[in-house]
């Protein structure tokens, strides 16, 4: 049995989370997806103080990891393999990704590591 692969592109361009910009909220598909896990990719720089959230449709998935070696310039990948029950087969927008904002070290309330994503895909198996 052939086993089919399809993506879908969550967000193309550079977005910045924390004090400069707002949890990231997209909405998305997956249509046709045959139940089986599914893997998230996405590129971060910047994030330095802590480990930022990623939810699919409310539910926490993992964290993102921060970058220990202090670079705020440098583009780094992140990976995440998603457990079925949480995406729809649906092909309408039924799937919310959220990436949420980090708190900086510096203990002051309502600061928030600037950080950015790019490049979140997500790739799940196809219905044949």
């Amino acid at each position: 049995m052939p086993v089919l692969c399809d993506f879908t592109v969550i967000q193309d361009g550079t977005v910045t989370i924390g004090d400069n910009g707002p949890a990231l909220k997209k909405n998305f598909n997956t249509g046709g997806r045959h139940n089986s896990q599914a893997l998230l990719m996405l590129n971060v720089k910047g994030l330095n103080d802590g480990f930022a959230t990623v939810k699919i449709n409310g539910t926490f998935v993992k964290a993102i990891q921060p970058n220990t070696k202090g670079d705020n310039t440098s583009w780094f990948s992140q990976h995440m393999v998603l457990p079925s029950h949480l995406l729809s087969p649906s092909s309408s927008n039924q799937n919310q990704i959220e990436i949420g904002r980090v708190t900086e070290d510096d203990n002051v309330a309502g600061n928030f590591d600037d950080f950015s994503v790019r490049d979140v895909v997500i790739f799940f198996h196809q219905s044949a």
